[in-house]
């Protein structure tokens, strides 16, 4: 589920090395971000729609949840583990979100 990067820089310095045209370069690398956030937007939802499932059927919401594992206060079941895994994963994306878009978290 979790994207993977492409080596983008690379391709950008190949693009500035050719002496390709600058807005050139920058439409590519915006078109790049784009497709990034797109791919990012599309995993966050995911990791939602998995993580409402563990909210519901344990009563708490991911944050509660996660700040109860932090603490020992939840056993180690599975279901514990993969909903632990896919906040981390969430909050991962989330930032990588926030990066890419520039804001600041």
């Amino acid at each position: 589920m979790v994207m993977r990067m492409y080596p983008y820089a690379d391709v950008i310095e190949k693009l500035v090395e050719a002496k390709v045209d600058r807005d050139f370069v920058e439409q590519t690398l915006q078109k790049l971000l784009e497709r990034e956030r797109f791919i990012i937007q599309n995993n966050l939802a995911d990791c939602q729609k998995e993580m409402r499932v563990f909210e519901k059927k344990y009563g708490m919401n991911s944050d509660e949840f996660l700040d109860r594992f932090n603490k020992g206060k939840v056993d180690d079941r599975d279901d514990y583990i993969k909903w632990f895994s896919l906040k981390d994963t969430y909050d991962r994306l989330k930032q990588l979100e926030q990066d890419l878009s520039g804001e600041n978290a």
